[in-house]
């Protein structure tokens, strides 16, 4: 049974932000536009998975360090344009999400991927609902951690592994970031491997995929001839970038989130109410006490023992 909603904080701003954007220009009402769809949304995802724990995740690092993918491949996300207006009402939704009573995590020198593969793949697997159009989640899709779900709130549809053998030809998620590690990634600006004198054909991709498996068998690939030493220095690099367990090695990291979830703030329906006046935000104070009841609903069980002992 999934009982961890885990939400890809930095995925629903930006979407928050489009679909806001088209009808704030009518309203003159920006910011209230963009914050009330940011909590409607995360609120319809909680009715439809009934969660007993909501975790946001961020991208943005406290620490003032670099992004440690950044130090291993200089040009990583080098074409990636900053929105500044994307993040303009980011802190007064962190602000609200506090009052009620949402956990919420950023990384210490990693991104919001690696805190939800953490998530989802080590604190709490096959407990978990994530909620993403990011990709590089699909890693999260193997034998293991079926019980987890990767849903894509585009799509509207939990992503499986028959989805990616009918989309990727890909047996899991680790398959799929083998694929992924060879052709690259533009959103990111991470090449992929193969040239004008040797293009990285659907067949020579697909072999490489099947040699590789899905226990990263080099040794098979390097065997059959598949990719040439600087097609596979390219792809090594590719999959220390990509492959979101290489969190598994930085402790700090680790310890950092665990200590932000433990640090789960308590709600507060005054606080959430005063939050709503002060910004005015006045299309949702009609519904406060609802969508704060919705976000910490009674516990029957310690209430009874509150009262009876």
């Amino acid at each position: 049974m999934n009982k961890v909603l885990v939400i890809d904080g930095e995925n629903l701003l930006h979407r928050s932000f489009h679909a806001a954007e088209k009808q704030w220009h009518a309203t003159g009402r920006k910011r209230d536009m963009y914050v009330r769809f940011f909590l409607t949304t995360l609120k319809s995802y909680v009715v439809q998975f009934n969660p007993t724990k909501i975790v946001v995740t961020w991208d943005y690092r406290k620490s003032g360090l670099s992004n440690e993918r950044k130090e291993l491949y200089e040009d990583y996300k080098k074409d990636r344009v900053f929105n500044e207006a994307v993040q303009e009402y980011a802190d007064d939704i962190r602000e609200m999400l506090t009052t009620l009573g949402v956990t919420q995590i950023h990384p210490w020198v990693r991104e919001g991927d690696d805190i939800m593969y953490w998530l989802c793949a080590m604190k709490y697997p096959n407990e978990s609902v994530l909620v993403s159009t990011d990709t590089d989640m699909y890693q999260l899709i193997v034998p293991e951690l079926s019980g987890n779900k990767i849903y894509n709130p585009i799509k509207k549809i939990v992503i499986t592994e028959n989805y990616l053998k009918t989309n990727y030809n890909v047996e899991d998620g680790r398959q799929f970031i083998v694929r992924k590690a060879l052709k690259g990634d533009n959103a990111d600006s991470i090449r992929g491997i193969g040239s004008k004198d040797r293009k990285l054909t659907k067949n020579r991709l697909d072999a490489v995929v099947k040699a590789m498996g899905s226990e990263f068998n080099v040794e098979n690939v390097t065997s059959q001839n598949l990719l040439d030493d600087e097609e596979m220095g390219i792809f090594l690099t590719n999959m220390e970038i990509m492959s979101l367990d290489r969190v598994k090695e930085n402790t700090e990291e680790l310890e950092y989130y665990e200590k932000q979830l433990n640090e789960t703030p308590q709600g507060n329906k005054g606080k959430f109410k005063q939050f709503i006046a002060k910004h005015e935000f006045w299309t949702l104070m009609k519904q406060a006490d609802k969508i704060y009841n919705l976000f910490n609903p009674i516990n029957f069980d310690d209430l009874y023992t509150n009262i009876f002992g």
